[in-house]
């Protein structure tokens, strides 16, 4: 049977008057948002940033390392500086600011500054993530390599997705860091808030349901 198109109409009708009158669930007229979509790409740029060879398409090789390098950090930088760019216009637009045009060269100065503090934590950030990888293999004696841990362990992708966040947290950028843990926790069913301050060697075995909130400080080899 075809659809009746007065009962399409009159949907429609009623999602767009219900859409106006309700704030909670639309963002209508916004000039600005970050998407949720691209900080995931970032997210699985920087899992191929952080695990070279792991997650690549095309064989990743000593002659090609740099070159496939320099590609992925350009792509990470061109996308998190777009989103730290809209995320601070958000920001002006909750204030009741910057609502038309995109005048706003203050900005993309913050966002500059921000992209590039975060693009200087990454070898610190690879280097806690090699701790965690090592754990992983120590903690479980059903580990047969490290190469296991670092393919197939959800605690170890929480654990990556949240080093990140919190480098974001730290920034001030709290929606783009967010995303990025909301992201880890549907994919692991592991929900560590971004806030959460991790130290070095950490491990979650069967992780499905454990919940680390925006106050908790764990130290090391936990």
């Amino acid at each position: 049977r075809r659809p009746d198109p007065a009962l399409l109409d009159d949907l429609v009708d009623t999602l767009v008057s219900t859409t106006l009158a309700d704030e909670r669930t639309a963002h209508i007229d916004a000039i600005f948002l970050p998407s949720r979509e691209k900080c995931i790409e970032i997210v699985e740029l920087l899992r191929k940033l952080t695990f070279p060879g792991f997650f690549e398409e095309e064989r990743l090789t000593t002659d090609n390392l740099a070159e496939r390098t320099a590609d992925l950090v350009r792509q990470i930088e061109a996308l998190l500086y777009e989103q730290i760019r809209q995320t601070e216009r958000y920001l002006l637009n909750r204030q009741g600011k910057a609502k038309t045009g995109d005048d706003c060269p203050e900005c993309d100065l913050i966002a500059r500054e921000k992209t590039n503090a975060f693009l200087s934590a990454i070898p610190e950030v690879r280097r806690l993530l090699s701790l965690d990888v090592q754990a992983a293999f120590d903690g479980d004696p059903a580990a047969t390599s490290t190469d296991e841990t670092s393919f197939c362990y959800p605690g170890l992708d929480a654990i990556f997705i949240h080093r990140y966040a919190h480098e974001l947290y730290k920034l001030k950028l709290n929606l783009l860091a967010r995303i990025f843990s909301e992201y880890a926790h549907n994919e692991t069913g592991i929900e560590i808030h971004p806030g959460a301050e991790i130290g070095e060697s950490f491990f979650i075995d069967h992780g499905t349901g454990i919940v680390i909130g925006e106050t908790v400080n764990i130290g090391k080899r936990v």
